[in-house]
């Protein structure tokens, strides 16, 4: 079944909304790293790093099962 407009207009709204809410992070982030301090930021840049590793690592294992489904 092909998409409607309203499944097109839903995709594009959350692209937006996306797009916004990248754009307050990056606008906001020389605040959030004043107030964390370089030992908060450090803290919280190895926290990220480990939740993408696991989110990886969680892909690999989903695609393997999927290959051997």
């Amino acid at each position: 079944m092909a998409p409607s407009f309203s499944d097109k207009g839903m995709i594009v709204a959350a692209i937006i909304a996306v797009q916004l809410i990248a754009l307050v992070s990056m606008l906001g982030a020389e605040r959030l790293v004043r107030f964390f301090g370089p030992t908060g930021s450090t803290l919280l840049a190895r926290l990220v790093g480990i939740l993408m590793a696991a989110m990886a690592i969680q892909f690999l294992i989903d695609g393997v099962r999927q290959i051997f489904a």
